[in-house]
């Protein structure tokens, strides 16, 4: 598969147990985008190398949830990790889903098609398990994210809020 603005040819492959400590490495650089920009929320894994690899754990190995690797030169560059979802609700349809959890790629090669190379991988995948919609949610500070986002065709469907609350007084 190739791309434009890469010299050699990109490879996109389902992560598996053995790739647990590259996804940990890759999504290092994410973190430190969202702990800087929002440290009451977002822990600094750099301080404990290798301490979320339970959480990618999740994406690997199982049915409704993937994570797929991208190595340029044999070198891994980027992966994104989605799950594959129903609402149980009464109040929704039961349309299944597929939510974007994270997509990483590295700063050195960003703008260069990656990405929407491991979007569309997921896409294939989503579509493959009767997946009608892609869903993700980012945070308003990443604008070269949401920029991305829109060029692929997202839209906003949902505004997520917060505050923080103290026992001190009433809202």
């Amino acid at each position: 598969m190739e791309i434009e603005n890469l010299d050699m040819e990109l490879s996109i492959r389902e992560a598996i147990r053995s790739d647990l400590a590259i996804m940990s490495d890759l999504a290092r650089e994410l973190n430190i985008i969202h702990h800087k920009a929002r440290p009451d929320i977002y822990a600094d894994v750099t301080l404990n190398e290798g301490a979320d690899e339970p959480h990618w754990m999740g994406f690997i190995e199982t049915d409704d949830h993937v994570a797929f690797i991208a190595r340029h030169n044999s070198l891994p560059i980027g992966f994104i990790a989605a799950n594959i979802s129903i609402p149980t609700s009464p109040l929704l349809k039961p349309v299944p889903g597929c939510r974007i959890c994270s997509i990483c790629v590295l700063e050195t090669h960003r703008g260069q098609g990656v990405g929407k190379v491991l979007m569309n991988r997921v896409r294939e995948w989503a579509l493959a398990r009767n997946a009608q919609e892609l869903r993700l949610a980012v945070w308003h500070f990443n604008k070269a994210a949401i920029r991305l986002y829109e060029e692929f065709g997202f839209e906003v469907r949902a505004l997520e809020m917060g505050m923080p609350i103290s026992s001190k007084g009433e809202v």
